[in-house]
């Protein structure tokens, strides 16, 4: 197995893997409507997880080809 270079590996001091108990008080603003702007990655969920990543970018890439396919009917 390849080793990662212990240079290339960084973590915020700020990010933690899970939210306390009260929850996350960003989420309900990180999940509104942004306009043409689609946010994707596990932060936008309760309990993040590479698979629940995953699904969040396939649902933002599926909102932005709709997004384009309405705009090309408009135009």
């Amino acid at each position: 197995m390849a080793q990662a270079d212990p240079g290339e590996l960084t973590r915020d001091a700020l990010t933690s893997c899970c939210a306390g108990s009260g929850g996350r008080a960003s989420l309900p603003t990180l999940r509104q409507n942004l306009g043409p702007v689609y946010l994707a990655g596990d932060y936008l969920l309760d309990m993040p997880s590479l698979a629940d990543a995953a699904n969040s970018g396939q649902q933002a890439a599926e909102k932005v080809l709709a997004t384009l396919a309405q705009r090309q009917t408009l135009a």
